[in-house]
């Protein structure tokens, strides 16, 4: 029968991570010796994951040449080129299958939230005791890629394999969840942040535009986005400022105010909104009240974001200077210059 090497892709995610751990325990606990073998340096994730609850990989330092080899989160034999395809017997994965496998090898492919639910139904249904350490990795990966259960690739059969593994392990908590995420995007915005510094063309800031403000929406938890979280605000903000000053360097959107704070103010709206296509997107500023204190006044703002049709929202704000604005105050002006 040989050994088995369960593996993924170079530089595997959390989903990749815990579908590699734990598919190599269950290999073993019916009946057929298997390690799991991590190609380069693994993303930060896993790394948070496996701190927080004192899990230690322990991959392989290679494959042997006559080891049968499992691929998981992955279905494209070109995506593991350190591997011999010939000795390729099985793939479990949650992508699309996009080449015609050859017939010796047997697969698993379902297009839900995560490869980790389809290892851990292996468990689930063929009543295989799962390890603590493999309990939590699948449940972290399945909640990781799919956005705490709220992605558009979330499935019925993701929903019911991660509420298994909460009953499996009693240190799964949504407190630990949420924890886990959230340092993980910590140690995210810091490598984005640090990797845009060297971005120089419109076309690389246009993507980043779009590209925060999805992050921005990711869902968190059930009750908020990654945008609405407290611990992230400072740095999303930060990202967002550097966004804005690039954008604007490059007349990739509007300049809507002289002072940067303002400009921050008002933009900061763009990053929140729900509206797809920011070439839809406007953006209305009113004057709306002021008042007069002993040293100085204070005047209050509305700043509406409007797609082609209505408002999607209108925010209240304080400035110190209206005369700072560079757009005429009750006119819709369109946020990405043409």
């Amino acid at each position: 029968m040989g050994k088995y090497i369960v593996t993924s892709y170079e530089h595997p995610d959390l989903d990749g991570i815990s579908s590699m751990y734990a598919y190599s325990e269950y290999l073993n606990k019916t009946g057929k010796s298997s390690r799991y073998y991590v190609r380069e340096n693994i993303k930060t994730e896993p790394h948070i994951v496996c701190d927080m609850f004192g899990i230690e990989l322990d991959s392989v330092d290679k494959i042997e040449k006559d080891a049968n080899i499992v691929l998981v989160d992955t279905n494209n034999p070109k995506m593991v080129p350190f591997v011999d395809e010939s000795k390729i017997v099985e793939i479990i994965d949650h992508h699309k299958l996009r080449l015609d496998l050859p017939e010796y090898i047997t697969y698993e492919i379902e297009e839900i939230g995560a490869a980790a639910t389809l290892v851990a139904d292996r468990f689930r249904k063929n009543n295989i005791p799962i390890s603590r350490n493999s309990a939590i990795l699948l449940y972290y990966g399945i909640m990781s890629n799919s956005f705490a259960l709220k992605s558009s690739n979330t499935s019925q059969r993701d929903i019911e394999v991660a509420k298994w593994l909460e009953e499996q392990c009693n240190e799964i908590s949504k407190e630990k969840i949420e924890e886990g995420l959230i340092n993980t995007q910590k140690e995210f915005l810091k490598i984005y942040e640090k990797n845009i510094e060297s971005y120089t063309s419109k076309e690389d800031w246009e993507k980043v535009l779009y590209q925060f403000r999805y992050y921005c929406l990711i869902p968190i938890s059930k009750e908020k986005n990654i945008y609405d979280v407290k611990e992230l605000k400072r740095q999303i903000e930060k990202t967002i400022n550097v966004i804005i000053d690039n954008c604007i360097d490059k007349q990739i959107i509007t300049n809507y105010s002289n002072s940067i704070s303002l400009c921050y103010t008002i933009l900061k709206y763009v990053f929140a909104s729900k509206i797809i296509d920011f070439k839809e997107i406007s953006i209305k500023i009113n004057k709306q009240k002021e008042e007069k204190l002993a040293t100085n006044t204070e005047y209050y703002i509305t700043v509406g974001i409007y797609d082609s049709k209505e408002a999607e929202g209108i925010f209240e704000e304080q400035v110190d200077n209206l005369k700072l604005l560079n757009v005429k105050p009750n006119k819709k002006i369109n946020l990405i210059l043409k």
